[in-house]
């Protein structure tokens, strides 16, 4: 199908069991008023911080059950350096849309920073597979599944799970190479080997 990534075979991209999609999902149930507006509010964000908080507030008022504005929120708050302002919005967005993705792998950010790790498989519900997070689904965004595998990745690599932690490094790798959360597991892949390799040497 256009859009989507050719999975090769013998790949970590190839053993996923759905399909991983460059073009924009449909968002159910969203206008096209509303469409517009994260949009707007998405680039506002990365552009000027600053100015997309009131922007996101006033929104938030009309807006209060669309869960992407609290986690636009939380990304202006953290760009700001507000990050006490930040993990309050974060925990708000988990409790009030637990079921959101981008919710899970922000709050996962928060734990890891403050190593919380034993808090993490209760937020993803033990499941650390998409597609055991949501079984009705059989597509998911590049974004979603670049997102949710950095994340599991630093867990993985944080906890001493490297065959888990390698197929994540492998799968951001073969879906987006050039980006900085793909190099930043490879270079914690690379500083595992160096010091595997230290080891080996010093008790040979």
């Amino acid at each position: 199908m256009a859009g989507d990534f050719q999975k090769k075979s013998r790949s970590a991209l190839s053993s996923l069991p759905f399909r991983v999609s460059r073009a924009p999902l449909a968002d159910e149930g969203y206008t096209r008023e509303q469409q517009d507006l994260l949009t707007f509010l998405h680039n506002l964000v990365l552009q000027n911080p600053e100015l997309a908080v009131p922007e996101i507030e006033a929104a938030l008022v009309e807006y209060p059950a669309l869960p992407e504005l609290r986690n636009f929120m939380y990304t202006a708050l953290q760009k700001m350096g507000e990050s006490e302002r930040a993990y309050e919005a974060i925990e708000e967005t988990v409790r009030a849309f637990p079921e959101y993705l981008f919710a899970r792998i922000a709050y996962a950010e928060y734990l890891i920073f403050f190593e919380r790790l034993e808090e993490i498989p209760r937020l993803f519900q033990s499941r650390f597979e998409l597609e055991l997070l949501y079984p009705l689904r059989d597509v998911f965004h590049i974004s979603e599944v670049i997102s949710f595998y950095y994340i599991m990745g630093r867990y993985y690599f944080l906890i001493g799970k490297y065959s888990k932690f390698e197929f994540c490094s492998d799968l951001l790798n073969e879906l987006e190479e050039d980006d900085q959360r793909a190099r930043h597991l490879s270079e914690l892949r690379e500083q595992y080997y160096a010091a595997l390799y230290r080891v080996i040497i010093s008790s040979s």
